[in-house]
């Protein structure tokens, strides 16, 4: 049960450690002013609608949804959701609103897979791999093309695995050199 609840469900902690900013290196990282509804801001209310949205496993359209509301009409960027994840009808989404929706619950699957990853005895490092969809050069492209700690290339130690930036579409995964 343990096992399948790893990759079933996102536990608590995880959706804990992003709205919080826990899994941020540095001081916590806070939803930029800019972007977001101050009032919504300082109620909490943004955090209360991404911590159900990804503890009901909302999908990101829905997500994103959700958070339009919050979005400061002066911020709002409209953006063609098809463009990112093709749908046999139109969708269009606030640009802020879709990025911090894919961010937070690409964020809360990376914090549970390095939970399940540090209890797990065989796993040696997480591995960083770039997607079919990586189109520009960024940062992923030295993370999974690099063998900075002798793992074989693309290899992190695990308490030394980056963050995925917002917006990653990359893949990571714990693995093993043991047999």
């Amino acid at each position: 049960d343990t096992f399948r609840d790893v990759f079933a469900n996102t536990p608590d902690e995880a959706v804990a450690s992003v709205l919080a900013g826990e899994i941020y290196s540095g001081k916590k990282a806070s939803l930029s002013k800019r972007i977001w509804n101050n009032e919504a801001l300082l109620n909490g209310e943004l955090e209360q609608v991404i911590a159900e949205g990804i503890a009901k496993g909302q999908s990101p359209v829905q997500l994103a949804k959700a958070l339009e509301a919050y979005v400061n009409p002066k911020a709002q960027m409209p953006d063609h959701w098809n463009e990112i994840y093709p749908t046999p009808f139109p969708l269009q989404v606030d640009y802020n609103a879709q990025r911090l929706a894919v961010t937070a619950i690409n964020h809360a699957g990376w914090a549970t897979m390095m939970m399940a990853a540090r209890e797990d005895p065989f796993v040696t490092c997480v591995h960083w791999e770039l997607s079919g969809r990586h189109h520009v050069y960024d940062i992923c492209d030295i993370y999974a093309n690099e063998d900075k700690y002798g793992l074989g290339v693309g290899n992190h130690p695990i308490d030394q695995t980056p963050l995925p930036h917002p917006f990653c579409w990359c893949l990571y995964y714990p693995d093993t050199d043991k047999s």
